[in-house]
């Protein structure tokens, strides 16, 4: 005889916002550039930004990736996921932003 037990299980939370790109920053650049590397092998290899690479900042302790669109006179336009949670977008990030968040800046080896 097998005994019932006394609470009924815990069922795990649906997680709606995994594998979605508007919630990770990662995805989404992964969704333009095919060949992409793992998070662990991106490594920042350029001083500049350039059009379609990746721009990376830690803003304390959580890395974000964004993907430059275009490099302006001002700073640098890019294209992003999850700045603010779940939403996608466009921001001109200007250069002093980009040097006090000490950006740095990523070229990958194909761009798709």
């Amino acid at each position: 005889m097998i005994e019932q037990p006394l609470e009924a299980p815990v069922l795990a939370p649906k997680l709606p916002t995994i594998g979605r790109i508007e919630y990770n920053c990662y995805l989404y650049i992964k969704s333009k550039i095919k060949s992409l590397k793992p998070t662990k092998e991106i490594i920042p290899n350029s001083i500049f930004p350039n059009i379609g690479g990746v721009t990376i900042i830690n803003y304390d302790g959580t890395i974000h990736y964004m993907l430059n669109e275009k490099v302006e006179e001002e700073g640098l336009t890019i294209s992003e996921c999850n700045y603010e949670e779940g939403k996608c977008g466009k921001r001109l990030l200007t250069w002093q932003y980009l040097k006090d968040r000490k950006a740095e800046f990523y070229r990958p080896d194909t761009m798709d």
